[in-house]
């Protein structure tokens, strides 16, 4: 695999910024830069054409006269001192030396013919010659110089020149200063996530002075860092509560079994001991059970097996574990059915959060209390009551102990957390399209009330 090289934000843009505005300005310096030569080519072309045509124009109607020729051309000569003029004049018929007057060494140019030609005609790169004829036959000829309008527009190139370099300059500068500046922000907020300690409740991200861009990507990265503490403080509080779970059955189960193989005893004993070694198993199964479905519950591939099945009819058999753990706190559990209870959806799941409930209460309620469980049908819901003579749901709590992984405080020496199992129960209502509710029930203790559309069955996105 090729490495990838690395590379530089800030010098990055630097360049590219830099390339677009020199771009840019040379574009715009050579358009007007061709512009101005085409102008300066017409303004010489012109004035070449309007010399000839002034001077020669008092002579349209009236004999040539050498006299007042020569002080037209002086002159025109003083109207315009920034270009040399150099003037021939032909006989009319070309059989003497032409006469020259003005900067004659402008006419050791090579001539063109002398036929009369309006159109001025260049020379060299600034010089331009024109030919008028009079009327009387006599041709006269000029050459100017047009080198003046030229070095103008060689001193424009001189300045544009200058405006780009110190345009380049200028650009590489500011554009520099403020990429790095970017760049510098970028890596203090790198620097601060690396530093980030997972135990910190807050992590500082912003940078005084950056974007509003860097600034929302900063705030994001400090959410998201929240976020994952949170799931990091979540999955240690999961952890602690599952060995919790755990270490409670595994270590009555060692001791009854150390103590049943202290000496030896009737087949009757052994019995009681296997017996209780399986309800501390099914704890133990149970306690699994509740594990993997809160670690599986956001799984995207999940599948939810939709059934046709009478609610009140499981519970019947589902319940018998929870009908021991109550003869063995001494609590009375009553199971009541109302009406049409069968429903569509995803039955392990209804019916865990059924044990659940009915679990939760039958530890809270005391020995010679009542867990009632009614479970009514009605035209389009199922609704589930459970109902025990424990301590009640304080109402500060109320919406925190569905949480998975809630740890509510202490009172008397016994923990109020209620575990997963009603974090388990409120995902299965959601997922069916229903709802599950807390309050006080008859006897002052907690009713929770679970509450099931009958075909309806949301899969989680």
């Amino acid at each position: 695999m090729l490495e990838q090289r690395s590379w530089s934000l800030a010098r990055r843009l630097t360049r590219m910024f830099l390339a677009t505005t020199l771009m840019f300005v040379v574009a715009i310096s050579v358009a007007s830069g061709l512009f101005l030569w085409n102008s300066v080519e017409q303004q010489v072309d012109a004035l070449a054409n309007e010399e000839v045509e002034e001077t020669t124009a008092e002579f349209r109607n009236r004999p040539f006269d050498l006299d007042a020729f020569r002080k037209a051309v002086d002159t025109e000569q003083r109207r315009h001192p920034e270009n040399a003029m150099g003037w021939r004049i032909w006989s009319k018929d070309d059989s003497s030396t032409p006469t020259e007057f003005g900067h004659v060494e402008l006419l050791s140019q090579e001539w063109p013919s002398p036929v009369a030609a309006r159109t001025p005609i260049r020379l060299d790169r600034w010089m331009r010659t024109a030919t008028v004829r009079l009327a009387d036959g006599t041709r006269i000829g000029l050459v100017i110089d047009g080198s003046a309008q030229y070095r103008r527009l060689g001193l424009y190139a001189i300045v544009v020149g200058s405006l780009v370099a110190l345009t380049f300059a200028i650009t590489l500068l500011v554009s520099r200063r403020f990429f790095v500046k970017v760049s510098t922000i970028l890596r203090t907020v790198a620097q601060r996530l690396r530093a980030a300690d997972s135990r910190t409740e807050q992590v500082e991200l912003s940078v005084e002075g950056a974007p509003e861009e860097i600034r929302d990507v900063a705030l994001a990265l400090s959410e998201t860092l929240a976020k994952i503490r949170a799931e990091m403080e979540d999955a240690r509080v999961f952890t602690a509560g599952i060995a919790h779970e755990l270490r409670s059955p595994v270590q009555n189960l060692i001791g009854e079994t150390e103590v049943a193989l202290i000496a030896n005893r009737e087949p009757e004993a052994y019995r009681h001991v296997l017996d209780s070694h399986l309800d501390e198993l099914r704890r133990l199964g149970d306690a699994v059970d509740n594990l993997v479905t809160i670690c599986s519950r956001n799984e995207t591939s999940r599948t939810v097996e939709r059934e046709d099945f009478d609610l009140a009819s499981e519970a019947e058999l589902r319940l018998r574990r929870e009908r021991a753990l109550a003869e063995r706190n001494g609590v009375t559990l009553v199971l009541e059915a109302h009406g049409n209870s069968s429903l569509r959806g995803d039955r392990e799941a209804v019916l865990r959060a059924v044990r659940n409930l009915t679990q939760n209460a039958i530890q809270w309620s005391p020995p010679g209390g009542t867990v009632t469980v009614s479970i009514t049908g009605s035209e389009n819901e199922v609704v589930v009551r459970v109902d025990d003579d424990g301590p009640g749901v304080p109402e500060q709590l109320r919406d925190s102990i569905f949480e998975a992984f809630f740890r509510a405080p202490s009172a008397q020496g016994r923990r109020l957390g209620f575990g997963l199992g009603l974090a388990l129960a409120k995902t299965a209502a959601i997922e069916h399209g229903g709802r599950i509710d807390v309050e006080s029930s008859p006897s002052g203790g907690a009713r929770f009330t679970l509450v099931l559309p009958r075909t309806r069955i949301v899969v989680p996105a």
